[in-house]
């Protein structure tokens, strides 16, 4: 016994119906078990429906994530093309303008998203006192990604932020260092100059009181000459 088939699956593209079938008694017209049967006379449970194609439709894509997660600029996008199904069950992508004409307009491809969601800002001080009076030294800054809504500061993770943090620490230099590098060779001998001056005093004679002019010398400077190599320093 069986019963008559079921609506088809689909209604084109190629579907398929189904329906019940029982071995029963010819007399009580009860369900037995199906060995009782003659199996290769089995009626059929299954048959092929909706074998044309389809009319065209739109495909419609899942929307990818937001480009921005705040502020104004946020899009999604979607892949959106016109697609026919055919006789055999087979997806096939087909010309937009086939369903422009038989179905309407493309859907939208792109729209706004996350929109007046506040950005993360970055907060930054100010540059401390540069770590060295002469010479190349560093200076450094506090720099902290915050969202400030409804009047309510909250402090947030430096990945929040979606702009480039900030520098927190640079080099400075308030001035250069002055002095004289060490140079360094072979010893050399070290030579003592006395340089003398020669003055003259007024010595009264006893006989005729006429000025008499004696040398005196006279130690200004003592220099110290180092030699080292071709060169000398003088202190």
């Amino acid at each position: 016994m069986y019963t008559a088939f079921e609506p088809c699956t689909v209604t084109c593209g190629g579907g398929v119906q189904t329906r019940n079938v029982t071995c029963n008694s010819k007399s009580s017209l009860k369900e037995v078990d199906e060995g009782l049967c003659n199996l290769g006379e089995k009626p059929p449970t299954t048959q092929k429906c909706g074998q044309q194609s389809c009319p065209p439709r739109w495909f419609e894509g899942p929307w990818s994530n937001c480009s921005k997660p705040c502020g104004t600029e946020g899009k999604q996008t979607r892949e959106v093309y016109c697609e026919r199904v055919s006789a055999d069950g087979e997806t096939k992508k087909i010309e937009d303008d086939v369903c422009l004409k038989q179905v309407g307009n493309k859907p939208a491809t792109e729209r706004e998203c996350n929109q007046g969601i506040i950005c993360p800002e970055w907060y930054v001080g100010r540059w401390s006192p540069c770590n060295k009076l002469c010479g190349e030294g560093e200076r450094t800054r506090k720099v902290v990604c915050y969202r400030k809504e409804n009047g309510r500061i909250t402090v947030l993770e430096d990945e929040e932020c979606i702009t480039e943090k900030p520098a927190v620490s640079e080099q400075c230099m308030l001035r250069p260092c002055e002095g004289v590098d060490y140079v360094t060779s072979s010893w050399s001998g070290v030579s003592i100059f006395v340089f003398l001056t020669k003055q003259t005093k007024s010595r009264p004679s006893r006989r005729n009181r006429r000025a008499a002019v004696t040398p005196v010398y006279k130690r200004l400077h003592t220099f110290r000459r180092v030699t080292v190599g071709e060169m000398f320093v003088v202190f």
